[in-house]
């Protein structure tokens, strides 16, 4: 078999954006516990925050920035109840709140204000959304 060789910076690329589209048909509890791993390994924090940012563009599509472009392809093809999807957007959302990096700058704001937006529409417990508001306004 011939070896293939590509230069480091494309590698690493296709590598990162392989890892990122890969991480994200993980159920929320794996999901999790990869962070942590991934954390423990020392990776920098605001590598943290855009694959948590990415992974929550997939699952809650209100926090994707080409919500647009999904509500004109008409979204998903899965259908649930809308109390369904209410209770997991709930979950999601409080989930990826306790899981963000703590650091200054490693979740980009625009970020974390559509987190409160959803955080707001799907009545998340208030602890949450004061961390989600704490970190806007410090932000």
């Amino acid at each position: 078999m011939k070896k293939v060789t590509l230069s480091e910076p494309l590698a690493t690329c296709d590598i990162a954006k392989n890892w990122f589209n890969d991480a994200c048909i993980l159920d929320m509890d794996y999901f999790v516990k990869n962070l942590s791993g991934i954390k423990a390994k020392g990776v920098r924090p605001d590598v943290i925050g855009s694959i948590i940012a990415h992974y929550a563009s997939k699952w809650v599509p209100e926090l994707s920035e080409s919500r647009a472009i999904l509500d004109f392809q008409g979204g998903s093809t899965v259908k649930e109840s809308a109390t369904a999807a209410w209770k997991k957007k709930k979950f999601f959302v409080e989930t990826l709140a306790s899981i963000l990096p703590l650091e200054y700058d490693a979740v980009p704001c625009n970020f974390l204000l559509r987190l409160l937006r959803v955080a707001n529409m799907v009545s998340v417990e208030p602890t949450y959304k004061e961390e989600l508001e704490k970190r806007v306004s410090w932000q």
